[in-house]
């Protein structure tokens, strides 16, 4: 108990995006590519991932993705997508910067050697998590259950 109750102290925040991220368009043709676009866009860093078909080691093909919001109020901004190694198929991650809360534009372009691709899909921007406060809000009711349970186990020992 005492172990548990450390790690959760001691927990540093991990370095990736919250909440799982989901599908924004499945195999969706683009030019010469089959695509399929997921994400997880939250206000700060969204996370996107571009996966399509071809050699797991690449083949020169290169992934940009752009954001804008539909209200125009900003130009589009360019956010590097990295190639991250794959059984098979490829995959691209993208972690653009969204600063407010709303509706969102994502174009996916893709250049290589088999030709280009091109797509725009819009996203709603969700808030982030609470972080670490957000972990012991969610977790009052259980630590309350538990409390009257251990209550109720030391009242049946006397």
């Amino acid at each position: 108990m005492k172990a548990l109750a450390l790690s959760v102290f001691l927990a540093a925040s991990a370095a990736a995006h919250e909440g799982p991220p989901y599908a924004i368009f499945v195999d969706r043709a683009l030019g010469p590519y089959t695509v399929s676009l997921w994400g997880d866009p939250d206000v700060g860093t969204g996370t996107f991932f571009v996966l399509f078909d071809g050699p797991p080691q690449g083949d020169g093909t290169e992934v940009r993705l752009e954001v804008w919001p539909v209200s125009a109020r900003l130009a589009p901004a360019s956010a590097p997508a990295v190639r991250e190694p794959l059984r098979s198929g490829q995959r691209f991650v993208s972690r653009p910067v969204f600063d407010a809360e709303e509706r969102w534009n994502v174009r996916v372009v893709l250049s290589g050697p088999r030709g280009m691709g091109e797509a725009t899909e819009a996203v709603d921007v969700t808030p982030p998590d609470l972080g670490k406060s957000g972990l012991w809000f969610f977790a009052l009711p259980f630590l309350g259950v538990g409390a009257l349970w251990a209550k109720a186990l030391l009242t049946r020992r006397r």
